[in-house]
C-alpha cells in the first residue's frame, strides 16, 4: 500500500473534532452560568458579630444597621434586596453546618415583635434551620446575671456553640439591627436556640427592623 493511500485510510479512520466543537459552547455556558449564579463577588459573606461586653451570665453583642430613631413605628415590607441577602446567607451557613443540625426558634415575646419574628422564622424555615417558637414559653423576667436590663432581644445559646450562634444570627442581619443579649444555658443543645424578641422595633426603608436598648414602650 502506498503512503497516500495510508494517509487517507488515517483520515477516513479519525473523525474530524473540530466538527464537534461547537456542540460544546452550550456546555461551556452552562458551566460559565452556575459559577455566576453561585459566586458573587459583590456579595460577600456576612461580618462575624463582636461580643462588646461578657460575663459569666452570658455576652452582648451588636447588630449593624441605621440608628433606630430613623426608622418608623409602622411596619414596612422587606425589600427583595435584602431578602435575598438573608437567603444567601442562610443558603452558605446550612452548607457549612449542615451536619450540625442548628435550630433557631425566634419567640416573640410581645406583639410588636411577631411581625419581625414571623419574617425570620420564614427564612430560617426555607433552609430547615428553625422557625417562630412559642410565645407562651418565654419567661417573664429576665434571667438573673444578665446586665443588660430590660434586654430587647435575648439569644439562649450553650456558651460552647456561641460562636455558631452568633454565625447564624449574622446572617439575619439584613433583617436586624440592635442589641442582642446572648445568655447561657448549658442545658440547650445546638438545635435548641433560642431567639427571644421584647422590644418594640422602628422599620427602616428597606424593612430592617430597628431596635434601641430599652425598647420597651409602644410607639407613640
Amino acid at each position: 500500500m502506498s503512503d497516500e493511500s495510508r494517509q487517507l485510510l488515517r483520515k477516513r479512520r479519525l473523525p474530524n473534532m473540530s466538527s464537534y466543537a461547537w456542540l460544546l459552547l452550550p456546555l461551556l455556558a452552562a458551566v460559565v452560568g452556575l459559577i455566576v449564579l453561585f459566586h458573587d463577588p459583590d456579595s460577600p459573606a456576612p461580618a462575624p458579630l463582636e461580643i462588646v461586653e461578657r460575663s459569666a451570665a452570658g455576652a452582648k453583642v451588636y447588630m449593624a444597621g441605621p440608628a433606630a430613631s430613623n426608622g418608623s413605628w409602622d411596619s414596612v415590607p422587606v425589600s427583595g434586596q435584602s431578602r435575598q441577602k438573608v437567603f444567601e446567607n442562610l443558603r452558605d451557613f446550612r452548607a457549612v453546618y449542615k451536619q450540625a443540625s442548628v435550630q433557631m426558634s425566634v419567640v416573640p415575646a410581645g406583639e410588636g415583635a411577631r411581625e419581625v419574628a414571623r419574617r425570620l422564622g420564614s427564612a430560617l424555615s426555607h433552609y430547615a434551620l428553625g422557625g417562630v417558637g412559642d410565645a407562651d414559653s418565654a419567661p417573664a423576667a429576665t434571667p438573673p446575671g444578665v446586665e443588660d436590663l430590660p434586654p430587647v432581644m435575648l439569644l439562649f445559646c450553650a456558651e460552647r456553640d456561641s460562636g455558631i450562634a452568633l454565625e447564624l444570627l449574622a446572617a439575619l442581619e439584613p433583617y436586624l439591627a440592635g442589641p442582642v443579649t446572648l445568655v447561657w444555658d448549658d442545658a440547650l443543645r445546638i438545635d435548641q436556640l433560642r431567639l427571644e424578641i421584647r422590644g418594640v422595633p422602628r422599620f427602616a426603608d428597606n424593612g430592617e427592623a430597628l431596635f434601641a436598648a430599652g425598647a420597651f414602650s409602644a410607639p407613640p
